[in-house]
């Protein structure tokens, strides 16, 4: 974190937020926070969308999940294939 850290105040805010990115992966809690505040003010910096490079994986419970139905070989022929 230190070595981001002086990346970002030397300006070299690509390289600092790669390496917040890379942090932030195996971050928790408040860390992860501070991982994602510098991330953002990286992205200020850069002038991009500040959730740029910030995203969190969302499972969907098995309840709401759709399942689709079993495809087949002979479900893909077209008619002239029969």
């Amino acid at each position: 974190m230190l070595y981001g850290d002086a990346l970002l105040r030397s300006g070299e805010y690509e390289r600092a937020k790669n390496i917040f990115i890379n942090l932030r992966k195996g971050a928790a809690g408040d860390a992860k926070t501070a991982m994602t505040k510098k991330i953002t003010s990286c992205n200020k910096a850069l002038k991009l969308d500040d959730n740029d490079g910030i995203r969190e994986l969302t499972i969907e419970p098995a309840s709401r999940r759709r399942a689709g139905p079993p495809t087949t070989a002979s479900s893909s022929r077209g008619a002239g294939d029969r």
